[in-house]
């Protein structure tokens, strides 16, 4: 994160000014960049026509970006993590339509007064930009409001990312393939639906619920090199998503309150599905792990949970956040013998040198992928949220039964889902 700032979102390439006031106060920082290039010098020459054009666009997608965040920023320090081609890691770099004209740009926006431009602590890290006092002032003096910003077709609805030894991650090319195609067909199909939905908040906190692009994203597991579209896929986006879960239940879809539906152990019966096992017994809690509560009591199981789906994932060690959660006595070593032990059918996926979080995800991407566009079909508005949606209070038993059917199609097994009510 770049110095100076608490908190930093990332950067939207899909925002752009849609509504009047904002399009003219694009236009209004268009002129004034122009004039202050032209009196201070440090352009010797006019832009060629598309570099103008890529000069344009970024000030305009760089201005929706600032008002969204004056618009809807939690905290007055957050700022947008904004690659400007050093960066290497968690951010992709600069979008291909702004030219290479990104960082004067940014500089001259700075110099105006629009932005504040915050250099990361290494190089390896994206610099940062956040509004400053007098734009938030343009903005509010304008009357802009959320409506006005508006969200682009152009920028890419699948994401694929390669993890590095290092635990920094690459992006690399989504694939040309017929797969491809379908997967973004269905996102797009998402998108249409959420964007024409009746979606309302009725709380208090700054929520922007024009918010809705989702986008999957695709992860590479260390060792993979050829792109593929195996691995991950787990849909993002969504002003729900990273909404604190007791805020979900101001949310109103056609007016009505909203209740969450999950699947419950996914990624556990995934696994029994995948190694082609029998089900696990019904009602059985497969975050059991009887050694471990003799030992030391009931009271860890969300850390046997998130030890199940580490080890799922290949770990080889604890994290620092699994430490916290399991005792000293429990090493993964240990704990990985101890959960063979308990489901023999599923050893196998439990090797370090296996990968089986990466494919169980995508597994799990594409159940819940179905499941909202199943919702769709039936006129049914469902917020997907990993392995859950949330959907009109009214449409609950209808849904249940989707998820449950949908379980059994993509992933040969039931899932069990279970209800929740939005927590107030």
């Amino acid at each position: 994160m770049a110095d100076g700032l608490g908190r930093a979102k990332r950067f939207r390439h899909e925002l752009f000014p849609e509504g009047p006031a904002l399009v003219f106060l694009a236009d209004t920082i268009v002129a004034d960049l122009l004039a202050y290039e032209e009196k201070s010098g440090i352009r010797q020459r006019r832009r060629r026509p598309a570099d103008h054009v890529a000069m344009v666009n970024t000030v305009y997608v760089i201005t929706a970006n600032l008002a969204h965040l004056a618009l809807y920023a939690e905290r007055p320090e957050e700022g947008l993590l904004l690659p400007t081609g050093h960066a290497r890691g968690k951010q992709a770099g600069p979008h291909k339509s702004y030219g290479k004209d990104l960082r004067a740009v940014l500089e001259g926006l700075a110099a105006i007064g629009v932005l504040t431009l915050l250099e990361p602590a290494n190089r390896r890290q994206p610099s940062a930009i956040s509004p400053t006092e007098a734009f938030r002032l343009s903005v509010s003096d304008a009357g802009i409001f959320g409506g006005d910003v508006g969200r682009r077709n152009s920028v890419s609805r699948l994401r694929l990312s390669r993890k590095q030894k290092d635990g920094s991650r690459d992006y690399v090319p989504i694939p040309d393939s017929p797969e491809a195609f379908t997967l973004l067909c269905e996102v797009d199909q998402i998108n249409g639906g959420l964007s024409c939905a009746d979606i309302t908040f009725v709380g208090n906190a700054p929520v922007d619920v024009w918010d809705r692009w989702m986008v999957r994203h695709f992860s590479h597991p260390t060792g993979v090199d050829a792109p593929s579209l195996n691995y991950g896929g787990r849909l993002y986006g969504g002003f729900w998503q990273n909404m604190r879960k007791d805020q979900r239940h101001h949310i109103r879809i056609n007016g009505e309150p909203v209740v969450e539906l999950d699947y419950g152990q996914v990624f556990p019966r995934l696994a029994y599905a995948m190694a082609g096992a029998v089900s696990p017994p019904e009602g059985e809690d497969l975050y059991y792990l009887p050694e471990l509560v003799m030992e030391v009591g009931e009271r860890h199981r969300d850390g046997i949970k998130r030890g199940f789906n580490a080890l799922l994932w290949g770990a080889g060690r604890w994290n620092d956040e699994i430490t916290a959660l399991l005792p000293r006595s429990w090493p993964a070593s240990r704990f990985r013998k101890a959960l063979a032990t308990r489901h023999p059918a599923i050893a196998g996926l439990l090797s370090r040198e296996r990968i089986s979080g990466y494919l169980l995800s995508r597994l799990e991407s594409d159940i819940i992928v179905a499941v909202v566009l199943a919702c769709m079909g039936q006129g049914i508005t469902a917020l997907p949220i990993h392995d859950a949606v949330l959907v009109p209070a009214s449409a609950l038993s209808c849904v249940m039964e989707i998820m449950t059917s949908t379980s059994q199609v993509v992933a040969g097994a039931t899932l069990p889902v279970t209800h929740k009510s939005c927590p107030s």
